[in-house]
């Protein structure tokens, strides 16, 4: 019996179907890749990204929002500060889910204190940390999930706290140079005082069958003095209790990197003279030095003088 009309279609149809087979297993993994490929950090940011683009962090909170998974992982803004005084950032996120980091930069871009941001955690706080006058920086980093989130800063004006005032590096230098020159001037009155004492010394009358002999003395020729380096100074921006209770941490500036000390260089806290040691170069004019002296001995301090 012949074959309908009806029966070859159908068997047409599904040769082509065949033949015409979907995608590979391995388009379909390539497929799948692109799409749930994570963008690089950073590529979603604005200008904010930057130091130079820091948006401007004034008298009121502003709103802004980081979005790791988008790319816009990284805001900066920025404050100014005319006077001594303490500062307080204030980071509250919407919606609790971002992890990452909330810092405070100096106008070079170091880090003078940071603070980690864990899922969960709705708000982050860098309270009452000592400042001078300057630009500074506030950076919002987001490793992980995405908010909207408000900053904000207060300040405290440290012009009613009673400071201990000593003398400046330039007044240290001016005393060492007048010491230095009392030194030089003491020495040379000694040494003219003997080369006159020399020459006024009678020679003895001689005798004809003598010969006459004369004592010399000769003149004393002191070593020049050793001069000492001047100590570096470094100023304390805050002090808080090391961890257990048990002495305390100095957060200083002025003694970077560029100041020729380094990790393990020693001195004295101000006039209580407390011993304290450099555990960490934070920058170029930052350092971390511990003390075993806790934060009452050491009091009001203003300054601590370290020896290269």
């Amino acid at each position: 019996m012949k074959p309908s009309h009806s029966i070859l279609c159908i068997t047409l149809c599904s040769l082509l179907l065949i033949a015409c087979g979907g995608m590979s297993s391995s388009e379909q993994q390539a497929t799948t890749t692109t799409a749930t490929a994570e963008p690089q950090l950073d590529t979603g940011s604005g200008d904010d990204a930057t130091l130079a683009g820091a948006r401007g962090l004034f008298d009121i909170a502003i709103n802004d929002s980081v979005d790791a998974p988008a790319g816009d992982n990284t805001d900066y803004k920025y404050f100014d500060v005319t006077e001594r005084g303490r500062v307080t950032v204030r980071v509250r996120f919407t919606a609790p889910e971002v992890g990452g980091t909330v810092s405070l930069h100096n106008d070079f871009g170091d880090t003078l204190y940071e603070e980690p941001v864990a899922p969960g955690q709705n708000e982050v706080v860098i309270q009452e940390f000592s400042v001078l006058p300057g630009r500074y920086y506030v950076r919002i980093f987001a490793s992980e999930g995405s908010s909207e989130y408000i900053v904000g800063r207060d300040f405290e004006s440290a012009v009613a706290v009673v400071v201990p005032t000593g003398p400046t590096p330039e007044e240290l230098a001016a005393q060492e140079a007048a010491e230095r020159a009392e030194r030089e001037r003491r020495s040379s009155r000694r040494s003219r005082r003997r080369t006159e004492s020399t020459e006024s010394t009678p020679t003895p009358r001689s005798e004809p069958t003598e010969e006459p002999t004369v004592a010399v003395e000769a003149p004393v020729v002191e070593e020049p003095a050793v001069e000492e380096e001047p100590p570096i100074r470094a100023t304390i921006l805050t002090i808080r209790e090391r961890s257990g209770g048990q002495g305390s941490i100095l957060i200083l500036l002025g003694c970077g990197s560029s100041s020729g000390l380094s990790e393990g260089s020693s001195g004295r806290v101000g006039s209580s003279g407390e011993r304290a040691r450099i555990t960490r170069i934070t920058g170029s004019d930052s350092c971390e030095a511990e003390s075993d002296a806790s934060v009452s001995q050491i009091g009001s301090a203003s300054y601590v003088n370290f020896t290269r």
